[in-house]
């Protein structure tokens, strides 16, 4: 129940809300200023589409929508179209408003409440759902709809929608409606930092996407030839993300080379080095970070910075800035305590397909150089661990960093393996602390895969051994299939009716159908031998690529090595365990390398 600053409104069967909230990371980080702009937009939009604001907080609200027959919109084309208007408005703030928007259609009861000021309250389904579907967003800046409110739009009936889940849907800002709606709607953004009046300074060196709304910016990219559905899919980058890197922050820009579109992203690392007591050079590194959701990510990297591409060119102004924002030293502590060693200024240069933008060539110009610590004892390095050169963690924007002054020239295993990853342009962000150890692992430890570069590109390579276990059932011939697995406390039924495979971690294929039974079934050597035989006409190699569901990101190459394997004897009662002799359902767990235990239900 909650108390409403507009007029009281009749109980209504099919009654559209909007409701909208502050994101989590945008609580950590708002002020007064940032939240009055945005509650300013909220306030000019709501009037254009004379919609009735009923609950109005700081972080929170509700909207009823009403429908416009002049502009032939339903209710829920204009609840729809003002959160998709409010969406647009927080990606060009910098930086991006979090915020979240729920539409649903249902029952809204009000009355008026016994006590207090006796205003009117409303609830009820239209209230509740709306703000559950904002809730339950994974993703900022969009709008997500019920099943309800999407089956009863009218002007944007045949908008895109991406499909979530429990029959809901999200609204892409960048989508429009037909030609036809779109005029009709246009000025909904009226305020002069609203999208449709967004440009873009353009260099000299002039970023093939000029200056362009967001909706220009896609219909660009596909008159170029780009592919605009991978966007948001997998580890890509949605096209809001896509926009903001390259319109709004110039973090990355365009270019057109022989017809085709490359991506240019400029870089900069920096090598922050200082002598320890015992005379050893030591440089600082961020080894991992913690996201306010607890998880964690290996990082193994030196200072790094995305520049926009005037900082690309007079880089110096970023290098202050770097220490500013990731280490909190003010401009004078860094005058008094740090010195840049021109000397060893060195421009690389990378060029992959990226996983985060798949669609086109990523070339990565990066700037290293390395500044030297000339005063660890000054009382405000502290901060970051000096002079005793201790680690230490810094936080901003909620997440936590933790760093390590490592000693130079110590080069391990594990940071070669980090910076074969980060040159070959794999992005890493959603890889959690335990990723990059396993992918440690298969290539420096089991040596069961390996990372190489593929035509440009940085790919995994194992080989995989794929068993198709046949028995006759009832006269039947029947083949063993995996319905799901788990691990964790989670179910994963991607791999429902496939076959029992396994990492092959150097034998040969004949010895790896021995052990995949031995690990993958708990079937010992000598009930192999005794009700097992080996279809050796059936082998066949294949060559499959796909991206990694265990390293998002990372392309990989599976070397396939697939055979069939006969059970002889299905009547006896060593195998029960594998549901015979009458073919049931049955499920059998294993420890895996790193401790987990991972259960197959087959």
């Amino acid at each position: 129940v909650v108390s409403v600053l507009a007029p009281a409104c009749v109980e209504r069967p099919d009654a559209c809300c909007l409701a909208w909230l502050l994101s989590e990371l945008e609580h950590s980080r708002v002020d007064k200023a940032r939240l009055r702009s945005f509650h300013e937009e909220l306030r000019t939009n709501v009037t254009f589409f004379d919609c009735m604001v009923v609950v109005d907080e700081p972080s929170s609200g509700l909207v009823i929508s009403k429908a416009l027959p002049e502009q032939k919109m339903s209710q829920e084309d204009s609840a729809v179209r003002l959160g998709q208007c409010l969406c647009r408005w927080a990606i060009v703030q910098e930086p991006p408003f979090g915020v979240k928007f729920g539409v649903h259609t249902g029952r809204l009861k009000q009355f008026r409440l016994p006590f207090g000021s006796g205003k009117e309250a409303y609830f009820g389904e239209a209230c509740s759902k709306s703000a559950d579907l904002a809730i339950s967003m994974k993703e900022d800046m969009m709008v997500h709809l019920s099943g309800t409110a999407k089956m009863r739009l009218h002007a944007f009936a045949c908008l895109p929608l991406v499909i979530a889940q429990n029959e809901s849907y999200y609204l892409d800002p960048t989508v429009e409606a037909p030609e036809q709606v779109v005029t009709t709607v246009k000025r909904v953004s009226v305020t002069e930092s609203s999208m449709q009046h967004l440009t873009m300074d353009v260099r000299q060196d002039k970023d093939a996407s000029g200056k362009l709304t967001v909706p220009e910016f896609r219909n660009w990219l596909i008159r170029k030839g780009i592919d605009v559905s991978v966007f948001g899919v997998n580890e890509a980058k949605s096209l809001l993300e896509f926009y903001q890197d390259v319109v709004i922050s110039g973090k990355s820009h365009l270019v057109e080379t022989d017809g085709t579109l490359e991506r240019i992203v400029p870089l900069l690392r920096i090598s922050l080095q200082v002598n320890d007591g015992d005379g050893r050079t030591r440089e600082l590194r961020v080894t991992s970070t913690r996201d306010k959701d607890g998880r964690q990510r290996i990082r193994l990297q030196p200072l790094a910075l995305v520049l926009t591409m005037d900082e690309s060119v007079d880089w110096i102004p970023a290098v202050e800035s770097c220490f500013r924002m990731k280490l909190n030293l003010t401009p004078e502590i860094q005058e008094e305590c740090l010195s840049i060693d021109m000397s060893s200024y060195v421009v690389s240069e990378d060029r992959v397909m990226s996983s985060s933008v798949p669609c086109l060539f990523s070339t990565y110009k990066t700037q290293n150089l390395t500044v030297r610590v000339t005063d660890k004892t000054h009382g405000r390095l502290k901060g970051i661990g000096l002079p005793e050169c201790v680690d230490f963690q810094t936080t901003k924007n909620g997440v936590d960093y933790q760093w390590t002054w490592s000693i130079l020239g110590s080069t391990s295993a594990e940071d070669e393996l980090m910076r074969t990853l980060q040159d070959g342009g794999i992005d890493m962000t959603n890889w959690d602390e335990d990723t990059f150890g396993k992918l440690f692992s298969e290539v420096n430890e089991t040596m069961s895969s390996t990372i190489e570069k593929r035509g440009g590109q940085l790919t995994r390579t194992l080989r995989i051994i794929k068993l198709w276990v046949r028995a006759t059932i009832h006269t039947h011939e029947n083949t063993l299939v995996i319905r799901r697995k788990v691990q964790g406390g989670r179910s994963d039924d991607r791999d429902r009716d496939k076959p029992i495979s396994m990492q092959m971690t150097g034998q040969n294929w004949s010895q790896a159908v021995k052990d995949a039974l031995q690990t993958r079934l708990g079937v010992r050597a000598d009930l192999q031998e005794k009700y097992f035989t080996m279809d050796d006409a059936s082998y066949k190699f294949t060559e499959e690529v796909a991206d990694s569901r265990s390293f998002p990101g990372l392309k990989t190459v599976y070397l396939v090595n697939a055979v069939t394997v006969y059970i002889t004897d299905t009547q006896t009662s060593d195998l029960y365990f594998l549901g015979l002799p009458d073919g049931n359902d049955f499920t059998f767990s294993r420890m895996d390398r790193q401790g987990s235990m991972v259960g197959r239900e087959l």
